[in-house]
């Protein structure tokens, strides 16, 4: 009970922390708090709601792990809070160990310390990759010369490392650590803020009332509300479970087989990482990356991210018609009306957030703890959505509870980027990419899609990019791709482990909601979200499709063309379009979306010529019967999920 108590104090102070900084309250009554004692003053609090946890959810597989209180979590929270309490009184003399390059040997075991309780917390949490890589980095930046090849370099010795990675402001206390300890945390408290007041309800009670009277109505409601959700959560395994245990019952009731159900939610909900304005918190890291303004980054992902799902609604749609689904009963969909009327005014929140944000130019962590502000008010006038005291601390109790995962995911990251960055380690992976691509962009890209799948393996959304960001997407650059493109590539393939076999955990999380085969269900996400795969290469060999990075102009066409490409794809792929379709139709249909999507205005001229011809012919020929070989094959589809 004792501990069940420290446990929720601990994680409203961590909470409460990031909302005085961030507001300036500690300036205000004069007491002034460096960047870096804050940074480590709030990974104090995170380490005691870590190591203090009863029970976590695994953000890789959605699930509620229990544990019973052990020495090993007062060990570890020992072991970690004392180097904190050091570096936070003892900051000034640890800053000129810094300068000097040179840390004491007290302040060596104090780093050991340290890094031993974060390896463990991020061994619990998001396993052992992250942990043995940083490790490595850091013997490999201490006793470089005993490494091979690339890797080998001078010895930068035990006192010089410690003092880049510790007493100074780089390392566990650099740039990561100071997003996540900022905007991450409040940005994670205004999502609770909303779920608790109802508003995530309204929002898929919205889709379900948007969507649920049109063909294949609770897929398309999952796409829609997924995309607004999965923006928010940072997760996609939360974002299934949050979202899809509503929709994928509503599916499977109205006829979609189980596995195609799980995989349009694991797709949906996959696709939230990706959606501006929040893209599941990866914005805001990208932001200090690339030094390209928040607002920027929001207009440049727009177009890639409708892509994607629309995309997914192409063949959600044309599977509905192929099966011959219905809508879902009216009985069953909440009247827009009545939806609008109980909670019209969480959009208020959402408008103040992105206008303050992208045309005031604020910082995104004060947008939000004004949005929050805004939010509170807007729900004073309903008693059931209203933020009583007991919801206001229950909110940043589990608001804090969600945090360590976030930081002990940073606090790794900054030590590899610290090693990597300190040795020019990164400019020497960059090198072996581009020898081994033999010169060639497009080997390079696939090389890059290869390491960045690989590096996500595992790993949840934030950390996976923090590594993509700074071993793949610098060499793609050094290639000539352009900054953003590079580094929303590496967002787009380090996601695509979330519905790609062999983890494929958003789809086996859907999977088990469904109650369906795992393995299909990832299959049919696989089909499902093919834009996951090919889009990052789209706007890679135009980035005008990023808007706001080119001309405007010719990415609004050159997305036109991509719109047509990725409905061609979904007729090949589902194999229905006014009747179903035979195998060499949906061979010309393939041919099709990739003369659409390759960069050359005349491919995708002669693309849309094909596509129009091909419309005609389909409906032309809508209702002729198909031969008996083909109608084995499409039976056959039907059986697989093809």
């Amino acid at each position: 009970m004792i501990r069940t108590r420290v446990l929720n104090i601990a994680a409203v102070l961590l909470c409460l922390h990031a909302i005085f900084y961030t507001v300036g309250l500690y300036n205000y009554f004069n007491f002034y708090m460096s960047g870096t004692v804050y940074r480590a003053s709030f990974f104090g609090f995170l380490l005691i709601v870590l190591y203090l946890a009863k029970e976590r959810e695994d953000e890789r597989t959605g699930q509620i792990k229990k544990k019973a209180a052990g020495w090993a979590d007062y060990f570890f929270l020992l072991i970690g809070i004392v180097p904190v309490g050091y570096y936070v009184f003892f900051n000034h003399r640890l800053l000129d160990e810094f300068t000097k390059g040179s840390a004491s040997t007290l302040s060596i075991v104090m780093f050991l310390l340290l890094v031993a309780s974060i390896f463990e917390g991020a061994r619990r949490l998001i396993g052992w990759v992250m942990p043995i890589l940083a490790a490595l980095f850091i013997l490999q930046f201490t006793y470089g010369s005993y490494f091979p090849g690339i890797l080998n370099q001078a010895n930068f010795g035990l006192k010089y490392t410690v003092s880049k990675l510790f007493t100074g402001t780089q390392g566990i206390w650099g740039m990561p650590l100071d997003v996540a300890s900022t905007v991450v945390m409040v940005f994670i408290i205004f999502s609770q803020m909303l779920i608790i007041t109802g508003g995530g309800k309204f929002f898929i009670d919205l889709a379900i009332a948007l969507m649920g009277r049109f063909r294949g109505g609770p897929a398309q409601s999952a796409v829609l509300a997924s995309a607004f959700f999965g923006s928010l959560s940072g997760s996609p395994t939360a974002n299934v479970v949050g979202t899809g245990v509503i929709t994928i019952p509503l599916m499977k009731k109205i006829g979609y087989r189980p596995e195609f159900a799980g995989g349009i939610e694991a797709v949906a909900s996959n696709g939230g990482q990706i959606m501006p304005p929040v893209m599941g918190s990866v914005i805001f890291l990208m932001a200090d990356f690339t030094g390209i303004g928040y607002a920027a980054i929001v207009v440049a992902a727009i177009l890639p991210a409708l892509l994607y799902y629309i995309a997914a609604a192409a063949q959600i749609d044309l599977e509905a018609a192929k099966q011959k689904l219905k809508a879902v009963d009216p009985a069953e969909i909440p009247k827009l009306s009545a939806v609008l009327k109980d909670g019209w005014h969480f959009f208020i929140p959402f408008i103040a957030l992105v206008v303050m944000m992208v045309y005031f130019q604020m910082s995104p962590s004060m947008s939000a703890i004004i949005s929050m502000v805004i939010l509170f008010l807007v729900t004073l006038h309903r008693k059931e959505q209203r933020i009583t005291p007991r919801k206001l601390y229950q909110v940043l109790a589990e608001s804090g509870k969600m945090m360590p995962i976030v930081g002990v995911s940073v606090a790794v990251a900054g030590i590899t980027i610290a090693c990597i960055s300190s040795a020019g380690l990164g400019f020497k992976i960059s090198s072996l990419l581009v020898d081994l691509s033999g010169g060639s962009f497009l080997f390079l890209l696939l090389l890059a899609a290869l390491a960045s799948f690989i590096m996500g393996l595992g790993l949840s959304v934030t950390p996976a990019y923090i590594m993509l960001a700074i071993l793949v997407a610098p060499t793609m650059v050094q290639f000539g791709a352009t900054e953003l493109s590079a580094h929303l590539f590496a967002v787009y393939w380090g996601i695509a482990s979330f519905i790609t076999p062999p983890v494929a955990m958003a789809s086996f999380v859907a999977a088990g909601i469904a109650k369906a085969d795992p393995m299909k269900t990832a299959m049919v996400s696989m089909r499902l979200g093919i834009a996951t795969y090919v889009v990052p290469f789209i706007f890679i060999y135009h980035p005008d499709l990023l808007l706001g990075q080119g001309n405007n102009a010719s990415g609004m066409l050159y997305f036109l063309f991509a719109c047509f490409a990725v409905y061609a794809f979904a007729v090949a792929s589902v194999g229905y379009l006014f009747r179903h379709v035979a195998l060499w139709e949906r061979a010309v249909w393939g041919v099709i979306s990739i003369l659409l999507i390759i960069p050359e205005i005349i491919s995708s001229v002669v693309g849309l010529a094909a596509f129009a011809a091909m419309m005609f012919y389909m409906y032309k020929t809508r209702k002729s019967s198909i031969s008996v070989e083909d109608e084995t094959a499409v039976a056959g589809s039907l059986k697989t999920g093809g």
